[in-house]
């Protein structure tokens, strides 16, 4: 079960870098190869990134701040 898991988290983050390469190409500009082993490790940098980066949440009014999208959610669903 774990190396199915492994399996497609690494597929997934090598398809990305596929599409990045390919978009690069569709744009004419340098794709993600200036990173160490030909952009190999960009899949993996890009884990880190989402892992350590912070989320901001206000200090106060923070009840307003979870509450106004389901707010204006519903308010769409009425008109």
């Amino acid at each position: 079960m774990l190396v199915v898991v492994l399996l497609s988290l690494l597929s997934v983050a090598f398809y990305t870098l596929i599409e990045r390469k390919i978009i690069s190409i569709n744009q004419l500009r340098v794709g993600p190869n200036k990173i160490i082993l030909a952009g190999l490790v960009q899949p993996i940098f890009d884990g880190f990134k989402l892992f350590l980066k912070k989320i901001n949440r206000p200090r106060k009014n923070n009840f307003l701040f979870f509450a106004r999208p389901m707010l204006s959610f519903f308010m769409r669903l009425l008109f």
